[in-house]
């Protein structure tokens, strides 16, 4: 029963986490400070319930602690979709840049947004250190976990991937995705988060039986489960977007999945078609990149 319970919260609150994310990123130019603003606004709540859900040892203070990680990490994943906290590379790959040229390009469109989410790592660890309760620990460092894999995933090399959700302001990062056959990073990145999903879970079998802590190692697993069906959805024949068809689409000219409009009128076909011929190969974001559970939102490498 606490097993159900488990996976039945931590996918509630991924999949209404990833949606409310999306929703607040996808109001338009006009209302980014307001989302901004209302999300620095909870930010100072989720620390403060982390910390305190940190020193009881209760189902309610695990769920607590999850949740509070979920929303610190949505404050980072919504500063990178709003453009407040990217990196110094603004600029699209260039069409010469191979192997780890490359790499590094791409690691400069996120460096600040990475080096962001470490210095929060490092904070809530240093926060909770000691406290019996560190289910919100390990949920930030799942997500950040997987999230790195799935980029290095898209980076190398999967077939699956749609062109869907990524503002207009972060358009230069399609250069650096890659749609095509599975890369090598994929076997290893199942190996990877199938093992965190076995550590966790026996964590969760050895703690106290009924206790928050071992409920807490639970909703991690179950998180980092949900993380490793997210990556095959990377390489098979389905698409996750429905499960956020909720979110409504900015309409404003700046808003996510619009793109600049093209003069005179005549010739947009024509650079549409050619922009889609150039580029379809490495035209890649979805839902699915943009999960808070492993695929993250919005990255140059995934």
């Amino acid at each position: 029963m606490e097993l159900i319970l488990a996976i039945a919260v931590a996918a509630v609150v991924w999949w209404s986490g990833t949606g409310l994310v999306l929703f607040a990123a996808s109001v338009g130019e006009r209302s980014t400070g307001w989302s901004m603003a209302t999300a620095s606004g909870i930010l100072p709540m989720a620390f403060c319930g982390l910390v305190f859900s940190s020193e009881l040892d209760s189902f309610a203070a695990a769920i607590a602690a999850f949740c509070s990680a979920v929303l610190i990490w949505g404050w980072h994943e919504l500063s990178f979709l709003l453009g407040y906290v990217t990196g110094p590379n603004k600029e699209s790959c260039p069409d010469d840049a191979r192997g780890f040229e490359r790499f590094v390009l791409a690691t400069k469109t996120i460096l600040h947004h990475e080096l962001a989410i470490l210095a929060t790592a490092i904070g809530i660890a240093a926060m909770t250190w000691g406290d019996v309760n560190q289910t919100g620990l390990l949920t930030f460092m799942v997500l950040w976990i997987m999230r790195i894999s799935a980029k290095l995933n898209v980076f190398f090399g999967v077939p699956n991937l749609v062109d869907e959700w990524l503002p207009k302001h972060l358009e230069h990062l399609k250069s650096f995705f890659r749609k095509g056959p599975v890369g090598p990073w994929f076997p290893l990145s199942i190996t990877l988060g199938t093992g965190i999903v076995i550590v966790l879970g026996a964590l969760a079998l050895h703690a106290t039986a009924g206790s928050g802590v071992a409920f807490g190692y639970g909703l991690a697993a179950a998180l980092a489960a949900i993380a490793v069906v997210e990556h095959w959805f990377l390489v098979l024949p389905i698409q996750d977007t429905a499960l956020w068809r909720w979110v409504p689409r900015a309409k404003q000219p700046d808003g996510i999945d619009q793109r600049p409009s093209e003069t005179p009128a005549k010739k947009q076909p024509l650079r549409s078609s050619a922009s889609s011929t150039q580029r379809a190969p490495e035209t890649t974001y979805s839902p699915s990149t943009l999960s808070l559970a492993s695929r993250g939102i919005a990255a140059p490498l995934d």
